[in-house]
């Protein structure tokens, strides 16, 4: 069986090896999942 693995999940998993990583990217993938969901919900 397949399991699956959330973009959140996926980043929060992953951020830990990167040390030197400032979260820049973490916020900005946040913010275009947020704004898919937003223009997915708009477009019904």
């Amino acid at each position: 069986m397949k399991t699956y693995q959330t973009m959140g999940e996926f980043i929060i998993q992953n951020q830990k090896d990167f040390l030197y990583s400032t979260g820049e990217l973490t916020r900005l993938l946040s913010s275009i999942r947020l704004a898919s969901k937003m223009v997915k919900s708009g477009s019904k």
